[in-house]
């Protein structure tokens, strides 16, 4: 009686472990039903309800989890996130300059992408923009904010833009291709 073990399936550790061991099994186990299934209406309808009474009663959890993750691995979500944010931006730059990426003041190509900016012709530009650049960016990506007034400059032409607008002096920027 004393080598005879009761009940080890429902150990905490044998449960961990036996899911450790057959994850994979498991998962293609769940994929080969949804792919089964995904094409028929009533599990469509069925698969949403269960996902949002999931998300309804694991809001809580999935918020510490995803904060948790966040804390973890701070390095790949902040380079994540630029990464994301830069892509957003270079979309937004394509569009207004209608494909080319160069200052439409200087004619200057920058070899990097930071070096150019979007200017707005008639000024205002803080404004609108505000802190939050990337809200500008995905209006202008949605269509919701025209680029009739928008040019791409570079730093130094968008800052030259700036104090003839304000102060009433005037700079000529040259660009000198001798490097």
């Amino acid at each position: 009686m004393g080598d005879e073990v009761v009940g080890i399936g429902n150990t905490p550790k044998y449960k961990h472990d036996w899911h450790i061991n057959n994850r994979e099994r498991m998962l293609q186990k769940m994929k080969d039903r949804y792919d089964s299934m995904k094409d028929k209406p009533e599990f469509r309808k069925t698969e949403r309800i269960r996902q949002k009474k999931y998300y309804c009663d694991n809001v809580k959890k999935e918020s510490i989890r995803k904060r948790v993750a966040r804390k973890n691995n701070l390095e790949h979500f902040t380079k994540q996130s630029h990464d994301s944010q830069q892509r957003l931006r270079l979309k937004a730059l394509n569009i207004v300059g209608r494909g080319k990426l160069q200052c439409s003041n200087c004619g200057i190509i920058p070899s990097n992408i930071r070096l150019l900016e979007i200017n707005h012709i008639n000024g205002g530009g803080y404004k609108e923009v505000g802190t939050d650049n990337h809200k500008f960016y995905r209006l202008i990506l949605s269509g919701k904010r025209p680029t009739d007034d928008l040019n791409i400059l570079c730093k130094l032409c968008n800052q030259a833009h700036f104090i003839e607008r304000n102060f009433g002096v005037k700079y000529n920027i040259e660009v000198n291709s001798n490097g």
